[in-house]
């Protein structure tokens, strides 16, 4: 998972530290290519690493070898109307992993999933159309039997509605949508990955957004870009 928990804390004591006397020694133990850019970290798994790449490719390899030991295409962002903007991508948002499932958001504005062993489809849905531009930029993030994803724009160009989904993994088929924008105002796209932290209170458990990018066009000399968070 993206950071190692819902938290994002960034802390797994279960690692060796990588510090000033162990950073000399470490060499490179296998390199892989897989024919595109890796832009999505990988997620490490009971010695399987999982990544995909921006032709649309998700791959689990053999963390001791690289060897691929299957690989799913999990789609393209959709051509853009206008040439001068961002051409399609794969995947960029990194794959959380269980014990038997794999979860990874393909380049089509869905998320798939997949047996983690076998790399057999599960199922897939459809959170957005690729078609109006959008995209999604960051990972899944797991809490409480449910994924949280957020939906931004390809580049954009055009900007679309972004919102948080939210998927139970027992109804997949039934995601929900906390929209960022009144319904004919797109903005508020979600650029980067869901945060989630319990308050007790089930009415607001949906979710705690840490890090959301929102993307303001003002006049060149008085641009707005940068991060926000919300909390709902």
């Amino acid at each position: 998972m993206y950071l190692h928990d819902p938290r994002h804390s960034s802390a797994n004591m279960s690692e060796s530290p990588i510090n000033r006397a162990t950073i000399a020694q470490m060499q490179p133990a296998w390199m892989t290519s897989a024919g595109n850019l890796i832009a999505a970290a990988p997620s490490i798994h009971n010695g399987v690493v999982y990544v995909g790449d921006w032709k649309g490719f998700f791959y689990a390899m053999d963390a001791n070898t690289g060897a691929v030991l299957w690989q799913n295409f999990v789609g393209m962002a959709a051509v853009p109307g206008n040439p001068i903007c961002q051409a399609p991508i794969g995947v960029t948002g990194q794959a959380t992993v269980t014990d038997t499932s794999v979860y990874v958001n393909g380049g089509d504005s869905a998320v798939y999933a997949f047996d983690r062993t076998t790399g057999l489809q599960l199922w897939r849905v459809s959170v957005a159309d690729p078609a109006s531009g959008s995209y999604l930029w960051g990972g899944l993030t797991l809490s409480k039997n449910a994924l949280y994803t957020g939906v931004a724009s390809l580049g954009d160009c055009p900007v679309v509605r972004g919102s948080l989904v939210r998927i139970d993994l027992d109804h997949p088929d039934k995601p929900t949508f906390q929209y960022m924008s009144p319904k004919d105002q797109p903005a508020g796209g979600i650029w980067s990955t869901p945060a989630v932290t319990s308050n007790g209170d089930r009415r607001r458990r949906f979710s705690k957004l840490r890090t959301a990018r929102e993307w303001w066009w003002r006049p060149p000399r008085t641009a707005i870009f940068g991060p926000c968070a919300a909390t709902i």
